[in-house]
């Protein structure tokens, strides 16, 4: 028999998966944390260095066609 314990990481762990790939997928820290339905955004700001990756890669994007490498 599962107890409740050993089925909360598994939980977690597919929370997080969903929350990963909204974030991957372009939706803020903001959003996602609506879609979570956190009350405060510290609890959705452990998602947010995949959200910082992405703007940096983006940035670095933006910079390359500026300067047309």
């Amino acid at each position: 028999m599962i107890t409740g314990l050993a089925r909360t990481p598994h939980w977690r762990g597919k929370r997080h998966t969903h929350a990963t790939r909204l974030i991957q997928n372009g939706l803020s820290v903001y959003e996602v944390r609506e879609v979570l339905g956190h009350a405060d955004i510290k609890t959705t700001m452990r998602y947010a260095h995949l959200e910082k990756a992405t703007v940096l890669k983006k940035a670095r994007d933006v910079i390359e066609r500026l300067n047309g490498v």
